[in-house]
């Protein structure tokens, strides 16, 4: 993971112009892509049931989250451990090879 520094960003392209100025905070982003299958294995692999992977604190509406709590949340569309755009515990046909998402 790599920190971005947060600041004020002011669109610059003519297209973001009419946006208002947005204030981020500092936050990390993956330094590498991860594919849907690197992603899967992780998954499959029981990856949402070990806090070793999580170093961060969860967090929402302002309140602090368990380990489990937060783990509760990151079901895909039938309830299953994955991010929001799966379903079933799976990746959607033929997007296997794109960066994972949702």
């Amino acid at each position: 993971m790599v920190r971005i520094p947060g600041g004020v960003f002011v669109g610059e392209l003519l297209l973001l112009r009419s946006i208002p100025p947005v204030r981020l905070a500092d936050f990390l982003v993956d330094r590498l892509e991860v594919t849907n299958a690197q992603y899967k294995a992780f998954v499959d692999a029981g990856g949402y049931g070990k806090p070793d992977y999580w170093d961060q604190e969860f967090v929402r509406d302002g309140r602090r989250l368990t380990f489990a709590e937060a783990m509760a949340l990151f079901v895909d569309q039938t309830g299953r451990p994955g991010p929001a755009t799966w379903e079933g515990g799976d990746i959607p046909r033929g997007q296997e090879d794109l960066p994972v998402g949702g």
